[in-house]
C-alpha cells in the first residue's frame, strides 16, 4: 500500500470521528432542550390551574391593646387555709361583730374595741353554746336571741378548752358544726364566721396535765380547720400569734396558771384579729 493510500484512509478516519462528535452533541442538546421544555410546560400548567388558598386568618385570641381594660380572673377563697394576713381593720369594724365563747372570750372582753358584742362563760362547752343563756347587757340572753335582734357582720367562736378532756374528739367537732348550722339558719347570708383556733398552754401548764395538753390542742384544731374547709367558714388560726417555735404559749403572753392570757396576751389577740379579716369582695 502506498503511503498516499494510508493518508487518504486516516483522512477518512478522522471524518469520521468529528461526524460521531457532532451527532452526539447534537442529541444532547435536543435533549436538554426537550427538558426546558417540559419544565416550562409543567410550570405554566400549575400557574393555569393554581388552587386559590382564603387568606389566613388569626382565631386565637387577641391580645388586647394599649390602654383596654383587662378583666383578672375571679379569685376563690381557699377554705381549706387559715385566714391571711390582710390590711388591719379599724375599730369601727367591731361595732357589728359578735363573739361567743369560753373562758378566754371572757377575758378578751377587756380589751375589744368599744361597740364589739360578747357572750362567754367560763363553764361553757360547745354543745352548751346555742341554748345556754350568757349574762348580757342588764340581764341574760342566749346566742339565738341576740342572733335574732341585732344583723352581725361577723360572729367570732372561741371554744374547746373545756372540752379537751372529753374521750371522743368527734364528738367536739360534732357539737361544734352544729353552732355553725344554729348561726348560719337565723344570721343573715352574708354573715362571716370565723373558727378561732384554740390557744395553747404554756409548756409547764402542758407537761403537767393529764388532759390540756398542747399535744392534744393541736389535735383539735387541725381537726377544726378541717371542720371550717367543711362547712365553708373561716379558719382563724389565733394560735400562732400567742405560741413560740414549740408550740406552746409563750410565757409572757400569760398568766401564772399557763391558761388564761396576760394583758399583752389579750392585746396581741385583738391585733391578729385586725390584720385578720377577710375582705370578702376580693373573692368571687
Amino acid at each position: 500500500m502506498s503511503e498516499n493510500d494510508n493518508t487518504r484512509r486516516e483522512t477518512r478516519r478522522q471524518k469520521i470521528k468529528i461526524k460521531k462528535r457532532r451527532r452526539i452533541i447534537s442529541l444532547a442538546v435536543i435533549a436538554a432542550v426537550f427538558a426546558l421544555l417540559v419544565f416550562g410546560a409543567v410550570e405554566l400548567f400549575g400557574l393555569i390551574f393554581k388552587k386559590e388558598h382564603p387568606p389566613a386568618v388569626n382565631i386565637g385570641p387577641s391580645l388586647p391593646a394599649v390602654g383596654d381594660t383587662v378583666t383578672p380572673p375571679p379569685r376563690y377563697y381557699d377554705y381549706s387555709k387559715s385566714v391571711p394576713k390582710e390590711t388591719p381593720v379599724s375599730d369601727s369594724y367591731f361595732n357589728s361583730v359578735l363573739f361567743v365563747g369560753d373562758v378566754r372570750i371572757v377575758g378578751l372582753g377587756g380589751y375589744l374595741p368599744t361597740g364589739a358584742d360578747l357572750l362567754g362563760n367560763e363553764r361553757i362547752s360547745v354543745d352548751r353554746i346555742p341554748s345556754f343563756e350568757f349574762d348580757f347587757g342588764d340581764g341574760t340572753a342566749n346566742l339565738m336571741d341576740i342572733l335574732s335582734r341585732k344583723n352581725y357582720s361577723a360572729v367570732y367562736i372561741q371554744a374547746g378548752l373545756n372540752e379537751l378532756g372529753w374521750n371522743v374528739a368527734d364528738t367536739f367537732v360534732d357539737y361544734y358544726a352544729q353552732v355553725v348550722d344554729a348561726i348560719r339558719a337565723i344570721a343573715p347570708p352574708d354573715t362571716a364566721i370565723y373558727i378561732q383556733s384554740i390557744i395553747p398552754v404554756t409548756a409547764s401548764r402542758s407537761s403537767s396535765s393529764d388532759h390540756v395538753t398542747n399535744e392534744r390542742i393541736t389535735d383539735y384544731n387541725n381537726r377544726l380547720k378541717s371542720l371550717a374547709e367543711q362547712k365553708q367558714v373561716y379558719y382563724l388560726n389565733v394560735a400562732e400569734a400567742l405560741s413560740g417555735v414549740t408550740g406552746s404559749l409563750e410565757g409572757r403572753y400569760a398568766e401564772a396558771n399557763g391558761i388564761s392570757l396576760s394583758k399583752d396576751g389579750n392585746t396581741a389577740w385583738v391585733e391578729y384579729i385586725k390584720e385578720h379579716v377577710v375582705d370578702e369582695e376580693s373573692y368571687a
